[in-house]
């Protein structure tokens, strides 16, 4: 009389088969940090700013303020609540006309720190009014912002960095290239500091 035992899945279809599952969860975790890096990329080309038809002096300095105080303005925060605030923070600040917010006073500042939908800080949003004094300065002496950031496109990193950061607030290199690549001003193609940290 034969007996039949139960059924073993052989050892080598066991071995297939947790290849297999590990194979797809490290392509799972692949795709899904691609995803976010995809994210992050179509965000900040998403934040960087659109020139309207016509475009005037006036317009892109505004907007290069906007860029520089959203960068000022997001220390310490993650862009999810940067991107919930930022419009009422825009808002706030006049779409950051360099006139307008260069004359905020102090009474005005308490005023935006005490509302709970903007991006909050007294020393960010100082050196937001600092900087819009800066830029009405710059524009007197070069006709505007950006034809003095032209002016600077044939020097040295180093020295572009060193010019922006005796001129403006809380410039350093990270926050320049990244400002700078923001606005649409040409910066090296991969970040100078990681060059020096590799």
């Amino acid at each position: 009389m034969s007996t039949t035992g139960t059924k073993t899945a052989p050892k080598t279809k066991t071995k297939t088969l947790a290849k297999t599952t590990a194979t797809t969860k490290t392509r799972a975790k692949a795709k899904t940090t691609i995803g976010r890096q995809g994210s992050r990329r179509r965000r900040e080309a998403e934040d960087r700013p659109r020139p309207p038809m016509h475009t005037t002096a006036d317009d892109l300095d505004r907007m290069a303020l906007a860029a520089l105080a959203r960068r000022i303005l997001a220390g310490g925060l993650t862009w999810v609540q940067v991107d919930a605030r930022w419009p009422a923070t825009l808002d706030a600040l006049a779409d950051c006309d360099p006139g307008v917010v260069a004359a905020l006073d102090e009474d005005a500042l308490r005023q935006i720190v005490m509302r709970a939908d903007v991006l909050r800080g007294a020393d960010k949003l100082r050196s937001v009014v600092t900087n819009a004094k800066a830029f009405r300065e710059i524009a007197a002496e070069h006709g505007s912002v950006h034809a003095w950031l032209a002016s600077l496109r044939g020097l040295a990193w180093e020295e572009r960095v060193r010019a922006l950061s005796e001129r403006l607030t809380g410039v350093r290199e990270r926050r320049a290239w990244r400002f700078l690549r923001e606005i649409g001003e040409p910066v090296p193609s991969s970040p100078p500091w990681l060059e020096v940290e590799s």
